[in-house]
């Protein structure tokens, strides 16, 4: 600093930088308290939210129960006889396929009062009457074709089981998952 002309330096006043105005720190602050609140809300109602397709607790053991005599329907049948035959194969898929439809006929005595549940149910049924379609178009090629697949139908570009399983395990009807139940395998029988 040059010397002022009384001999004392002349100080320069610098600049100081610029302070945010009070109002803009108090709406930030406002924004991130409603931002932090709306967050806090929706993660609650999420979790405390009941879900709308949600079933009695009637209609769920009733449900779960034809799920489980239908595997235990399953244990029942017959084995195929060594070595498989066309024949063979294609009652045992057929056979396999009656259990899942008199299963599917047991859950359709289940009538949900609420819309909601209501038509996840039938849709979910639905969905077992197109795989129980393509499980007896399998019986059938099964007689002519030892080599017959069982082409499972695509729904939204991922199996049909999918979507199924995912109704199933969100009512907790961890019997009625396909996996559960075997039936996309009705492969199992053939090795041997």
């Amino acid at each position: 600093m040059p010397p002022h002309h009384n001999g004392a330096k002349e100080r320069v006043a610098e600049s100081p930088e610029p302070r945010p105005s009070r109002l803009l720190r108090i709406s930030l602050i406002t924004a991130l308290v409603v931002l932090i609140g709306l967050w806090g809300y929706a993660l609650v109602y999420s979790v405390m939210r009941k879900d709308p397709e949600r079933l009695t607790s009637r209609e769920h053991t009733t449900i779960q129960h034809a799920c489980e005599r239908a595997a235990d329907r399953l244990r029942a049948l017959p084995s195929v006889p060594k070595p498989p035959t066309n024949e063979t194969v294609s009652a045992r898929a057929a056979a396999e396929t009656n259990v899942f439809v008199r299963m599917v006929a047991d859950v359709r005595q289940v009538h949900p009062a609420g819309s909601a549940p209501r038509v996840a149910l039938e849709k979910w049924l639905d969905d077992w009457d197109t795989l129980l379609d393509a499980r007896r178009t399998y019986a059938r090629g099964v007689l002519s074709d030892k080599g017959a697949e069982l082409v499972i139908p695509v729904v939204g570009g991922s199996p049909i089981y999918v979507r199924m399983n995912k109704y199933a395990t969100s009512k907790a009807l961890d019997a009625c998952t396909v996996d559960a139940l075997g039936a996309t395998n009705v492969y199992a029988f053939r090795k041997g």
